[in-house]
């Protein structure tokens, strides 16, 4: 991310140029959330961008004084959150970070999304009429039925947004 950024997905390359852009909204999600935003944070800071982001770790991970320091000075967010069944701070955690998506959209603005294992119980953003008791509920049965991440992440991109 020095001068640009060099994405790859779907077999293609995708290159950004921070310099085309003001500001940066990081959103890391996941086991790994406060380790990667930090590291992000770090890579960002020579750029001199306006950040501001939401992470949502694990509710037993445990943020050190300087993870907190270095992420509250960029005006990121820290949320935990339950895993692997969502709970309310997963549904507060995901509307904190959708909230600030809408606050900040701007083609002046990239997006930084670091997710890794977890992300999907710990983000969590129920499709209406559903709420949270739907999700719990869900979570526990594709749990308890045995069902590999992959196959409950299929019926979850059902059940939210």
């Amino acid at each position: 991310l020095s001068a640009s950024a060099r994405l790859r997905g779907d077999g293609a390359t995708y290159s950004y140029d921070a310099s085309a852009f003001d500001d940066v909204v990081l959103l890391s999600v996941g086991k790994a959330a406060v380790p990667m935003a930090t590291a992000a944070l770090e890579i960002l800071a020579p750029l001199k961008k306006r950040t501001s982001g939401v992470c949502i770790a694990r509710e037993d991970y445990v943020v050190s004084d300087a993870e907190a320091a270095r992420l509250s000075s960029q005006g990121v967010e820290i949320h935990l959150a339950g895993h692997p069944v969502p709970d309310a701070r997963s549904v507060a955690g995901g509307a904190a970070a959708l909230s600030i998506l809408e606050a900040r959209r701007s083609e002046r603005t990239l997006v930084l999304a670091l997710l890794s294992g977890g992300g999907s119980a710990l983000f969590c953003a129920p499709r209406p009429p559903l709420g949270l008791t739907d999700l719990e509920r869900a979570a526990a049965s594709f749990l308890a039925a045995g069902m590999r991440i992959d196959e409950i992440n299929v019926l979850r991109r059902r059940l939210e947004r």
